[in-house]
């Protein structure tokens, strides 16, 4: 013998109104989590770039470090003093000949 089942599953069509509203919220949902997805990968593209430009910064910043500490020495002082100012050591004869 069969048993029949006590429940009854009843559809019931639903109203057009309704139906095309859940279908307008459900475009409207995916369309924003689309521009929020290129925005973010804007924002991460944008954080990348701006880590490397803070990197080359920072072996800039050693680079002028490390000049820097070169110039308080005896030697450092020659250096910029012959490169850039022109200047000569005392005991060194120039000729002019123009």
């Amino acid at each position: 013998m069969e048993k029949k089942s006590r429940f009854k599953v009843i559809v019931r069509p639903g109203k057009t109104v309704m139906k095309l509203a859940l279908l307008g919220i459900l475009v409207l949902s995916t369309v924003a989590l689309i521009a929020l997805h290129s925005h973010i990968a804007a924002k991460e593209e944008r954080n990348q770039d701006l880590k490397a430009q803070a990197l080359a910064l920072e072996k800039e910043n050693q680079k002028l470090e490390q000049y820097s500490e070169d110039q308080d020495t005896d030697e450092g002082i020659r250096q910029v003093a012959k490169e850039e100012q022109g200047m000569v050591d005392p005991d060194t004869v120039i000729y002019d000949f123009g």
